[in-house]
């Protein structure tokens, strides 16, 4: 790895900073909690021409599925986890449909677990799935919330119930403001951010730790 500098003299020189690739991959025996992952969070590849559509909004065939699973697998590749989708891939401007944000998660989904690398992926949460944002009550925000945390951490694993363990009750959306604190709920399967909101769908079966 190196990069063209100007030295003293006023011209380029090329320092080296090292002979080997970089090599962002954590090691089988340092524990997932105790690792710092580095996270690209990627945009959406749309198709040609999607500019020069008159309608608004980002629609299902404006996007490039492939190219932007080749972007997620290139990425990862790079030892970088992916975020994903959140707002660099114009979730919540440009893409506000639940359909196209539940594709795009599916797609970064997949990919990881075709790369061997599941644990690397963080999903958003937002409140897409409340139909009138409007008029509806608090609580239906919290709902979309739960909805789409259950959605990645199920693609992970089918026998998972919720937040509370695959053995005990679902999360519901009012344990959310009686239970746990209102900004941030650490359970059995997943840690979510009410106001910046990440799933770890890798969480699905331990026991994650409190917020340093």
């Amino acid at each position: 790895m190196s990069v063209l500098l100007p030295n003293e003299e006023g011209e380029l020189e090329r320092y080296v900073f090292r002979q080997d690739c970089l090599d962002l991959s954590r090691d089988s025996t340092v524990d997932i909690f105790e690792f710092r992952q580095t996270y690209a969070a990627p945009r959406v590849i749309a198709n040609p021409g999607f500019g020069r559509r008159k309608q608004a909004g980002v629609t299902e065939d404006a996007i490039d599925w492939e190219a932007t699973r080749q972007h997620l697998a290139s990425l990862l590749s790079l030892g970088l986890g992916i975020a994903f989708p959140m707002d660099t891939a114009q979730r919540g401007t440009e893409i506000s449909d639940w359909k196209i944000i539940k594709r795009l998660t599916e797609a970064g989904l997949s990919v990881a677990e075709e790369a061997g690398h599941k644990e690397r992926v963080i999903c958003g949460a937002g409140a897409e799935c409340v139909e009138d944002p409007g008029r509806c009550a608090l609580a239906h925000v919290i709902d979309s919330y739960v909805s789409q945390i259950q959605f990645p951490a199920k693609q992970w694993s089918p026998n998972w119930s919720g937040p509370r363990g695959r053995h005990k009750n679902p999360l519901h959306p009012a344990d959310l403001s009686t239970t746990y604190p209102p900004l941030q709920l650490c359970a059995r399967s997943t840690l979510l951010l009410l106001s910046e909101t990440v799933v770890p769908p890798f969480l699905c079966d331990r026991q994650t730790r409190p917020p340093r």
